[in-house]
């Protein structure tokens, strides 16, 4: 039976896969047969954030099971468009990633060969990375309506610009777990894809995940990647 934590794997390399083909699928047909217009906009997001987290050396243990994070974000982007149906969107933007370390968490702490009796959180703490994002993704339109569905599907890459980790204390016990966390990378690289719906050309209603294929963490003992939700609500400038 398949582990949580090599199911994640999967899906984080089936939706690298899907993206990629996407933009391979947009890029090779004749979308460029005319010149583009370009269209500026805003999106605030409401994110729905987790980090999952797992031993390597013991992959069968399954992934740490935090609580979720809800946060926000928002972005600038562009919408190059050369045909009703076939854009490709340029976005920067911030984005609020973390998760909920909840009260009944215990940290096993090892002092070398020996486990000492596990630490048990007395309180719930939010663990909020707040990050900086540049985004190249495809976007195919069904249909030039009043109300036209869409899909997209891109490569994001992360920059870290600070945290507040409200389990450092907890953290930094040595030889608990989650000690590595001290090792949490400032670039990360991932896929985001989404859907929705444009009304009247200028407001998006849609969804949207952002699912890290690096990991923030890479250690013997701990990998950490991000995954967030996001309800999107959008802006053309047109």
């Amino acid at each position: 039976m398949k582990t949580l934590a090599q199911d994640f794997h999967r899906k984080s390399h089936q939706l690298k896969k899907i993206a990629l083909l996407f933009l391979i699928s947009l890029l090779s047909s004749n979308a460029f047969s005319e010149e583009p217009k370009i269209t500026p906009g805003a999106e605030i997001k409401l994110n729905f954030a987790n980090q999952i987290a797992n031993n390597p050396a013991h992959m069968a243990w399954g992934n740490s099971n935090w609580k979720r994070l809800t946060a926000y974000g928002a972005d600038l982007f562009w919408e190059i468009k050369y045909d009703p149906q076939i854009a490709y969107l340029i976005r920067v933007g911030y984005m609020q990633k973390g998760f909920v370390q909840p009260s009944e968490t215990l940290f096993k702490v090892h002092n070398g060969s020996k486990i000492e009796a596990p630490v048990s959180a007395s309180t719930s703490n939010k663990n909020v990375f707040h990050y900086a994002h540049f985004d190249l993704a495809a976007k195919h339109t069904f249909i030039d309506a009043k109300f036209s569905p869409y899909i997209s599907a891109g490569f994001r890459l992360n920059c870290l610009l600070t945290e507040n980790l409200g389990s450092e204390e907890l953290f930094n016990l040595n030889g608990n777990q989650y000690y590595n966390y001290k090792y949490y990378k400032r670039l990360a690289v991932g896929t985001v894809a989404g859907g929705g719906f444009q009304i009247d050309k200028h407001i998006t209603i849609g969804i949207e995940t952002d699912l890290d294929f690096s990991k923030s963490v890479n250690t013997t003992n701990l990998s950490v990647r991000n995954w967030v939700n996001s309800i999107v609500l959008g802006f053309n400038f047109d």
